[in-house]
């Protein structure tokens, strides 16, 4: 498990001023600074929409059904 971290702060307020988030966009951002603060290769999800348009993170999409 991990956490947000003074790191994934800073670099949440990077993205945040990138993207210009709307309404609950906001947290696919901290989702992504958390993993990109811990230097994670990829960001697995479910909803790789949510995703796509963050450059800072890698997409592994789970497939539909198992």
């Amino acid at each position: 498990m991990i956490f947000p971290n003074a790191d994934s702060l800073a670099i949440f307020e990077k993205m945040v001023f990138k993207y210009k988030p709307k309404g609950n966009r906001v947290y696919d951002l901290e989702i992504a600074s958390v993993a990109a603060s811990y230097n994670m290769d990829f960001l697995a999800s479910f909803n790789t929409d949510d995703f796509e348009r963050i450059d800072e993170v890698k997409l592994l999409k789970f497939p539909d059904h198992y």
